[in-house]
């Protein structure tokens, strides 16, 4: 119809049956909620009637067993059992979990961030020290390569069966209970509380298990968490149940651990994402928990008075999801030795630290986690994904006095408000319930971590002479490292360090001539070979023709220190034709900054670009900032056990390393604080997690506007979510006694007799918290090479020059301090 406003009738009329159509729609939908929740949801709308069901869902779990033993005998050949619980009148019947869209893992398309190389399935048979009821229960319950442990004690019963109730109803039919008895208790005592577990719910399989059972004779008596049962601590104190995890980690089985306080409403083993050696639950919400950069003011340090850390939630060990890796069995065997006091980085850091067991367990999890190898301390490599907080998130209202034991209150009368509640709006997650910890998310002043002296690593610096203790750079030390681990292995010990993913294998030829053809990069390749040679190493820095002078500085430090394996990128002709003037190797690449600027912060992330062509080519980069003063070869210096190694703007063991809890960087908050590394120093090794990096920078570079230190720091430090794909590197800190920035050389080595001025000889200094950049490296060198001994008297902890006492103070200047003048 044209000309007239008036709609047609039939338009009307369609409009009606449309709006009806919807309506009935919707109707529907409510009436299918509805249904679901009286069929598929027992343990959330009766308690007590869903108790009944599961205590009569398996009549027998001996009897259960035998019925599917057939099937499960052939577990490790298959990896599935072919048919489970089938058959038999009554028996557990899976049920289809509910499967929210935004909980579904891993979205077509998303890059791994490392491929997880998992142990052998070898479930049939017990593998060496493992107690034979443990396999035998976990072939019963293989399902899908996974096996769902939980522990039960005679204090925990009440809340077994509610958990029971709920797993029951959310179809997770690969259950195996730990009976946990109290040390020294008797056979009569351990099938005693199997048969209590059994009558209280009757599901999946149960195991008469020892808290005292250790897998192999430890030493130490300071122990954080006591070896016995805790019935306070989230699973029951981890030691006992770590033994058994890793039994069956080491049999290549995946492995859940679940405290009896998480309340499932689905199977949680369809909704993770099986590509890191860990996915845990963060014990903060908010933006700690990926993680986050927390800036701190020091205003004694004047120009360079800001400073960046990191921040990231401690993880919450209520449940955790194991991948059968060597890397996931090294953290759990670490954390059980940890919890019964043997010692370790945990036990160091976490005794004071740690205002009650249940959260020294959490501690010692994130302790052993998260840190970065450091000295002699080695991360086993593990890589961790947090838990969606859409799938599994935290239960709300927990009080501020208790411990995160369980996740909803105790008790049938608890659970059924609290799901009440959740009903009519609240908070009640998806998939399961983790404990909260919002009375741990007090005000925290961040700048308490600048109050920290923890110096224990100070007098191995100068008995070692800053020497690693396996130094990568002595002929066959890659080769000799993993036969070390191999041997750790064999005995039961946990291996030093993830081994490393080379780009170009050690038998290969280098620089690989097909790759140096491919991207067109013959030039570098030629430099390349004479260069790092058969070490495939080179130390590497950055350069244009704004900075000769100190570009002079640089060089001569490094032909003092005799390095022999160093080379500049000129990013200019004009740098090259400098560099061939003074008979220093160079490579040219010219390069342009986005924004087309050519100062020194843009020019500085050029550098993950030109990292890539390097590591491609399977060449490993000790990448070197122009305003560092070399005073020795570094690669002595390097451990080259990680993907990563770099130096820190940290200034003690704390800043420099990280460290878990409240104590140890002030304030309420349960996060894990570490200083930034700093993007001016750093090795790379030549692997394809490292490539990964410099690709990623590199495009963050040329696309956003970010400080190529911040975003190095996020890459590295950040966790994997569901909106955010780590990297799955492995990464050490450089001892900061070694590898200085000056605010360590400055306000600490100068005043530390036991270091200066001759104590010593550190490898290298970047001077990057003072502006006066050339004349302090020029004094630094008067003091390491020239053996001038006051070369660095007259300079200030922060910005400028000390005065003369003689003509006057200079108290007023942003910075300075008495101590100062």
């Amino acid at each position: 119809r044209v000309g007239g406003s008036a709609d047609p009738g039939w338009v009307g009329g369609a409009r009606g049956r449309m709006a009806g159509l919807l309506r009935y729609f919707f109707f529907a939908i409510a009436a299918l909620l509805v249904l679901h929740n009286v069929y598929y949801w027992p343990a959330q709308t009766q308690p007590t009637a869903a108790h009944r069901f599961a205590s009569v869902a398996v009549p027998s779990a001996q009897a259960a067993g035998t019925a599917t033993m057939a099937s499960a005998a052939t577990v490790g050949a298959t990896g599935v059992p072919s048919e489970a619980y089938a058959g038999e009148t009554g028996a557990y019947v899976h049920r289809p979990s509910v499967v929210v869209s935004s909980c579904l893992p891993k979205p077509a398309g998303v890059r791994l961030t490392r491929p997880l190389k998992l142990l052998p399935l070898a479930l049939g048979e017990c593998a060496p020290g493992a107690p034979e009821r443990l396999c035998a229960a976990a072939r019963l319950v293989f399902r899908s390569g996974t096996v769902l442990v939980v522990p039960v004690s005679e204090g925990t019963l009440d809340e077994w069966a509610e958990f029971a109730a709920g797993a029951h109803a959310a179809g997770a039919t690969n259950l195996l209970v730990l009976a946990v008895t109290k040390p020294g208790s008797s056979e009569a005592d351990s099938a005693a509380l199997v048969a209590q577990v059994r009558s209280h719910a009757a599901v999946g399989e149960v195991v008469a298990w020892s808290a005292d059972l250790v897998v192999a004779p430890i030493g130490g008596s300071n122990a954080i968490i006591t070896s016995g049962l805790d019935e306070s601590i989230p699973l029951l104190g981890g030691s006992a149940v770590f033994d058994a995890a890793l039994h069956l980690l080491r049999a290549g089985v995946s492995v859940i651990l679940a405290d009896v306080g998480v309340a499932f409403r689905a199977d949680p083993t369809a909704h993770l994402w099986h590509d890191h050696d860990m996915e845990a639950h963060a014990a903060l919400p908010g933006p700690e928990r990926r993680g986050t950069v927390v800036s701190l003011v020091d205003n004694s340090m004047g120009w360079s008075r800001f400073a960046q850390s990191l921040a990231v939630s401690n993880l919450a060990p209520d449940f955790l999801a194991l991948a059968p890796t060597a890397e996931a069995a090294a953290l759990i065997l670490r954390l059980a030795r940890t919890l019964r006091g043997a010692p370790s980085l945990a036990t160091v850091r976490l005794a004071k630290n740690a205002p009650t067991p249940a959260m020294a367990l959490e501690y010692a999890l994130t302790a052993e986690a998260l840190t970065p190898s450091h000295d002699s301390w080695r991360s086993v490599g593990a890589s961790v994904r947090l838990l969606s907080n859409k799938c599994f998130s935290t239960a709300r209202g927990r009080g501020e006095t208790a411990l995160v034991a369980h996740a909803l209150p105790a008790g049938m009368r608890g659970r059924v408000r609290a799901i009440a509640s959740a009903r009519e709006g609240g908070g009640l997650p998806l998939l399961s319930s983790i404990p909260s910890n919002e009375h741990r998310t007090g005000t925290e002043n961040y700048n308490l971590l600048l109050d920290s002296k923890a110096h224990d690593a100070t007098p191995a610096v100068v008995i070692s002479q800053c020497a690693a203790e396996l130094p990568h750079a002595v002929p066959d030390m890659r080769e000799a490292q993993l036969a070390e681990d191999e041997r750790l292995e064999a005995a039961g010990e946990p291996r030093r360090s993830r081994p490393l993913n080379f780009i170009v294998p050690a038998h290969a030829e280098f620089p690989p001539k097909a790759a140096c053809e491919m991207q067109g990069l013959q030039s570098l390749c030629d430099i390349l070979r004479n260069v790092a040679g058969s070490r495939r190493e080179a130390l590497v820095a950055v350069s244009n023709k704004n900075i000769f002078f100190m570009l002079q500085l640089y060089i001569d430090g490094v032909k003092r220190a005799k390095v022999p394996n160093a080379l500049v990128v000129a990013l200019d002709d004009e740098t090259g034709a400098w560099l061939k003037e003074r008979n220093f190797p160079y490579y040219v690449k010219k390069l342009t900054a986005r924004g087309g600027s050519t100062d020194n912060h843009a020019t500085s992330g050029l550098k993950f670009r030109l990292l890539q062509e390097f590591l491609s080519l399977g060449c490993s980069v000790l990448l070197s900032d122009v305003d560092i003063a070399w005073m020795r070869d570094p690669f002595p210096a390097l451990y080259g056990d990680s993907d990563v190694e770099g130096m820190t703007d940290g200034y003690d063991d704390v800043s420099a390393y990280g460290a878990p809890g409240s104590g140890a960087i002030g304030g309420g908050k349960s996060a894990f604080r570490i200083f930034a590394r700093n993007s001016g120093m750093f090795y790379i090794a030549a692997t394809n997690e490292s490539l990964r990096m410099m690709e990623r920078m590199a495009h963050r570079m040329a696309t956003e506007n970010v400080w190529d230190q911040t975003a190095y720091n996020e890459e590295q430090f950040y966790l994997s979510t569901n909106t955010h794909q780590g990297l799955g590197l492995s990464q050490r800190v450089m001892n900061y006694l070694c590898f200085l920035n000056t605010k360590v050389l400055f306000k600490y080595i100068r005043e530390e007799p036991l270091l200066y001025p001759d104590a010593y000889t550190p490898i290298g200094a970047h001077v990057n918290y003072h502006p006066e950049k050339e004349m302090r490296m020029a004094d630094i060198s008067k003091l390491y090479h020239g053996g001038v001994p006051n070369a660095l008297e007259r300079w200030n902890a922060g910005e400028g020059m000390r005065p003369n006492p003689a003509d006057g103070s200079c108290s007023g200047k942003v910075g300075m301090g008495r101590a100062d003048e």
